[in-house]
């Protein structure tokens, strides 16, 4: 689904929700943001931090490296990011808007799981520190997976994790290349960005998880304010 479509009602019977970590459940996107903005300015690289946004730390790197002035290595700028990252991440204690809510809905509803292309000792604590981590059955970093987003394998994982098939799930996602690993792995897609400028591959989409409702007798999410277009949404099977 392009950016500014309209989001439907509900996206059908929920059995299982897996979100992404960094800017959908924690606002931990501000820091990676900085970080590469600063391995930008030092590698004096030819790429904008935003087209770095989704990817694990190892392909931010490489793709840093490619576009640098002069010839660097991959795997130091890969340690500076990881290394920075990692500082920057203790000053993210909060959860996104409606993420409390939302998490609280589902307990005991339907299996959640995290998937991110973080580092796991990262992401947990991030959880932690956010104070949600015991809402999750399974949490899936690129610790646990030969590749990162945008390949499949994280949400692949993690409907192993929770033993539901990846055509029964579905997946929060705020990052174009997250959403393209999710459609890659056969799940449905609800996109959370309020940026209308960024394209998300998405069942349905809208600005913030605030707007997110989940009916737990019907086990299904009803979506409030929804950009609007006139172009069609992509169907969703019931």
């Amino acid at each position: 689904m392009r950016a500014g479509y309209p989001a439907a009602d509900g996206l059908g019977p929920v059995e299982a929700v897996i979100f992404d970590c960094d800017g959908t459940l924690v606002d931990s996107e501000r820091p990676w943001l900085q970080v590469v903005a600063e391995q930008i300015e030092r590698l004096e690289a030819d790429i904008a931090p935003e087209g770095l946004m989704g990817l694990p730390a190892r392909q931010a790197a490489q793709a840093l490296v490619a576009a640098a002035a002069s010839a660097r290595s991959a795997e130091s700028v890969e340690k500076n990011i990881s290394r920075r990252y990692s500082l920057l991440l203790r000053e993210c204690d909060a959860p996104m808007p409606g993420v409390r809510a939302l998490l609280g809905a589902i307990d005991g509803v339907v299996p959640a799981a995290v998937a991110s292309n973080g580092r796991g000792e990262d992401v947990r604590a991030l959880l932690e520190a956010a104070g949600i981590a015991d809402h999750f059955d399974a949490v899936v970093s690129i610790d646990d997976v030969v590749a990162g987003k945008p390949s499949p394998d994280v949400y692949l994982e993690a409907c192993k994790q929770i033993s539901v098939p990846p055509g029964h799930v579905l997946v929060v996602e705020d990052s174009p290349a997250g959403a393209a690993a999710a459609r890659a792995a056969g799940c449905r897609v609800l996109g959370v960005n309020a940026d209308l400028t960024i394209e998300l591959d998405a069942d349905a989409r809208i600005p913030s998880l605030e707007k997110c409702v989940f009916d737990a007798t019907n086990r299904r999410l009803i979506l409030r304010g929804a950009a609007s277009s006139t172009s069609p949404t992509r169907k969703v099977a019931p």
